[in-house]
């Protein structure tokens, strides 16, 4: 499998290629250069795999085995999945009236990222220890791509991890899930900004061709393929979770309803339906159309509230868009299916949850993080953001130097 730009004006790339460079060199994004059909044969097959045999299935057509042998890449994503809290990785909860909503959110900090940067994060390691290289990972995070990419990589002495957050801008969970983890590869920023003004010295530093190339910079963000193609096996296993039957022709419908701010997690149902990743003939994952819908906090904090009466299920802000949709657009198809995506858990969202008037959820691994030491470096809005990152790197890349002389 080869990866092609979006504009078509780049070279291809294998997997491996693709890991690294996040957008091709002509700014588009990289796609496979061909598309897999699958029958109804391999479909059936699947429909009764472990989400973790799903992703295997699923990378193994991405990844070819020259790059990673089979057993290997098992092996990597096994590994990813350990620190999950829940042996079936992404439960479907079978609510009331036809809501089902599919967990993405049992990973190490409680959210849908950790599903695609745990496993990211293997496949990056085993390509730098093959060829005994270093890269430096540069971050900008309103919530929990910070965390999740900390965690991915933290204590690899192959990769150091550079994150700015807007201080005050995350919740307070969030943010001592960053700035908690004490690792000699982990270096944590708050910056007196919003998240575009973060994204600002990132992108400067990254527009710089001789700084980027002397120091390896690289982005773990939305675009990154491998996220996208672990992202591709949500969408495979609710679909497998929630439609009727495999034995019918043509091939059932499942209505996905994916809550989301800035579109990363759409990334692979747009894809599918576009017909660039998978062919959506062939899968029927989505509805004829892409529906959006917008909530205020008031409807989100209603959401939550009814789901609470209803179910007595507690939902994060972000899975209360998902499951007001739900609401607001009962399905007028018995035979069609509708599963709510669910990308973060309750226990990191405590304020929404007093809001809405309900009682929130405690986890030891949360309620344990008010407590532990933290570290981070300020940015006041008088200093040059680019500058002092640009120094940071440097020293950090001239102590590993020295450390290896």
């Amino acid at each position: 499998m080869r990866y092609v730009s979006t504009r078509g004006a780049a070279g291809s790339l294998d997997f491996e290629g693709a890991l690294f460079s996040g957008y091709a060199v002509d700014g588009g994004l990289l796609m496979p250069e061909t598309i897999p059909a699958l029958d109804y044969a391999t479909l059936r097959k699947w429909s009764v795999f472990s989400y973790p045999e799903l992703v295997k299935q699923l990378c193994s057509i991405f990844i070819s085995a020259e790059l990673i042998p089979r057993p290997d890449l098992n092996d990597l994503i096994d590994r990813a999945f350990s620190r999950f809290r829940c042996k079936d990785v992404v439960p479907l909860s079978r609510l009331k009236n036809g809501l089902n909503v599919l967990e993405l959110w049992h990973g190490v900090t409680f959210a849908f990222k950790d599903l695609s940067l745990s496993c990211t994060g293997q496949f990056l390691q085993y390509f730098l220890k093959k060829r005994k290289k270093h890269v430096t990972i540069l971050v900008g995070t309103s919530g929990d791509t910070g965390s999740s990419a900390i965690e991915s990589v933290r204590g690899e002495r192959n990769m150091d991890i550079f994150v700015l957050l807007p201080r005050g801008l995350c919740s307070q969970v969030q943010e001592l899930q960053m700035t908690t983890v004490i690792e000699e590869n982990v270096h944590v920023f708050l910056a007196d900004g919003n998240s575009d003004e973060i994204d600002e010295p990132i992108k400067e530093l990254f527009a710089d061709e001789d700084f980027s190339r002397r120091h390896n910079l690289m982005s773990l963000n939305s675009i990154n393929w491998s996220r996208i193609l672990v992202q591709i096996s949500h969408h495979f296993y609710a679909y497998f979770q929630c439609a009727p039957s495999l034995d019918t022709a043509p091939l059932p419908v499942l209505e996905i309803v994916v809550p989301t701010g800035g579109g990363g997690n759409l990334t692979d149902p747009l894809s599918q339906h576009h017909g660039n990743i998978l062919r959506q003939d062939t899968l029927n994952l989505l509805s004829e159309a892409l529906k959006t819908s917008s909530f205020s906090d008031e409807a989100i904090l209603q959401t939550m509230k009814d789901c609470w009466e209803e179910n007595r299920y507690l939902l994060c802000p972000h899975s209360a868009v998902a499951v007001g949709y739900h609401y607001k657009h009962p399905s007028h198809h018995p035979s069609r299916p509708r599963c709510c995506l669910a990308p973060a858990s309750p226990v990191k969202f405590k304020d929404a949850v007093l809001k809405a008037h309900l009682t929130p959820e405690d986890s030891p691994e949360t309620s344990a993080l008010e407590g532990m030491e933290t570290r981070s470096r300020p940015l006041s809005r008088d200093e040059n953001w680019t500058d002092v990152l640009r120094q940071q790197i440097e020293a950090v890349t001239k102590r590993r130097s020295l450390a290896l002389s």
